[in-house]
């Protein structure tokens, strides 16, 4: 019999663990960066850390995550679902289904607005347990030779001097977006921010000030851009340059 509920402080390291060997085997700085997940996220409640247990055995879990949208001129609570698994030995058994029921019920019981995820494995799975997908755009382009004279200066972003300039900067940009994440201080600098790389690496400077930024992570020998935010339509094209 498999029950779903809630972790207890002195299983969440048993919870780590879990995670390590599933989604992370042979990594160093694994243990680290899931306890981060934990320790170091000001939003944390133990309730977040949903369980699926056998006997003594955690064989399933799932993390909820706090986030804030804004919808109208109005904000919204989110439950974002994520480090959704299974111990390999369990598999093929609803207990992931079974999780996602408890996340579920739990989001009713705190009084989110609204659950979201993102998934790299596809939709058919969640749209099969009632969930709406809603596909991200995408685009590919190959970088030819760079004749454009560049306006602005690029440099490296450091979180204790250019923090203001990029909040400044997904405020502006992010303001024209449906459904945008509201972003404070802590979401820039908490550990689950440091692991996750949210902070861009390098922006562009133009009159002493930051004018963009760029995110971007090189994956196979292609460059993928996570996320980038601009002053003005020109500025995105020193951005692409510095890509």
């Amino acid at each position: 019999m498999v029950t779903y509920r809630a972790a207890k402080e002195e299983e969440v390291e048993a919870c780590i663990e879990l995670q390590c060997m599933v989604f992370r085997p042979g990594q160093a700085d694994a243990p680290a960066r899931y306890r981060s997940y934990v320790r170091e996220d000001p939003t944390y409640r133990l309730g977040q850390t949903r369980i699926a247990v056998t006997g003594n055995r955690i064989v399933g879990h799932l993390r909820v995550w706090d986030r804030k949208l804004a919808i109208r001129g109005q904000t919204i609570t989110a439950g974002g679902v994520g480090s959704l698994l299974t111990h390999p030995d369990y598999r093929e058994q609803g207990i992931a289904s079974g999780l996602l029921s408890d996340s579920e019920r739990y989001f009713q019981e705190v009084g989110y607005d609204i659950g979201l995820l993102f998934s790299i494995i596809g939709t058919p799975y969640y749209s099969s347990r009632g969930w709406t997908p809603i596909p991200v755009s995408t685009f590919e382009l190959d970088i030819g030779d760079v004749s454009r004279r560049r306006r602005a200066i690029t440099r490296d972003l450091r979180q204790e001097n250019d923090l203001a300039e990029v909040m400044r900067l997904h405020a502006k940009c992010s303001s024209n977006y449906t459904c945008p994440e509201v972003r404070d201080e802590a979401y820039w600098m908490t550990g689950p921010a440091r692991y996750r790389s949210v902070f861009p690496k390098v922006g562009i400077e133009r009159e002493g000030r930051v004018s963009g930024y760029v995110n971007l992570d090189v994956v196979n020998g292609s460059v993928w851009i996570v996320e980038c935010c601009g002053d003005g339509e020109d500025v995105y094209a020193d951005l692409a340059d510095v890509v």
